[in-house]
């Protein structure tokens, strides 16, 4: 799968997922759910390793996890890629700003 095929088909989630946005884009929807299931396990993982498994009084642990990691996601994510928020909206990750000059006296 070619960076830019995935640049304009596939998207990072809110909740720590892949979405397909293209609905063109059908052929990679077992990719997308192989990843999918792989950060489920992840989170699933993560909870249980941090003594928060899905059977204890911290079963909403998982939640956490996943908006953690989202985040991280979106953060490492390079510029452009498309991100989905928690209402639905597509948006594209902004481009990394040049910082300002100073003028100095």
């Amino acid at each position: 799968m070619t960076p830019g095929l995935l640049l304009r088909s596939v998207g990072l989630t809110a909740d720590g997922r892949l979405a397909l946005r293209d609905p063109a884009a059908v052929h990679l929807k077992p990719l997308v759910d192989a990843e999918n299931m792989d950060r489920d396990i992840l989170y699933a993982s993560s909870a249980a390793e941090a003594g928060h498994g899905s059977n204890d009084q911290y079963g909403d642990w998982i939640p956490y996890e996943r908006e953690t990691c989202a985040r991280e996601w979106l953060a490492q994510a390079p510029a452009l890629w498309w991100h989905r928020d928690e209402r639905g909206n597509w948006m594209r990750k902004s481009e990394p700003q040049a910082p300002a000059e100073k003028h100095l006296k």
